[in-house]
């Protein structure tokens, strides 16, 4: 697994988990029930497409749970998931900045 699986994981898993906790306001106490709805759509038509976000990024799991994955993150419209892609684009760019500064030493490259 690479650095790269392992960022698209972690960016997806809070995804799901912001997600979530937004189904259930715990200052009130109450379920929000649009969320909720549009939590279980999602899910849904991830589950009859077989859709799986987690498999497209090379990310192996059972594809059930891929779609049910997938079908979270998707619940929260196509503007969450293009700030989400876009994040994760971000991310990959600029770790090979990162990398090459560190393998950079008093403006000689170094081997790594």
């Amino acid at each position: 697994m690479t650095i790269e699986l392992l960022i698209v994981a972690a960016i997806l898993i809070e995804a799901i988990v912001e997600t979530l906790k937004l189904i259930y306001a715990s200052e009130t106490h109450k379920l929000n029930i649009n969320v909720l709805l549009s939590t279980v759509i999602g899910v849904a038509v991830s589950l009859v497409c077989h859709f799986g976000l987690f498999g497209l990024v090379g990310i192996t799991m059972p594809w059930i749970a891929d779609a049910i994955c997938t079908g979270i993150i998707l619940s929260r419209g196509s503007n969450y998931l293009h700030t989400l892609l876009a994040r994760k684009q971000d991310i990959f760019v600029a770790i090979p900045d990162e990398i090459t500064a560190a393998n950079t030493l008093d403006g000689k490259q170094t081997d790594a």
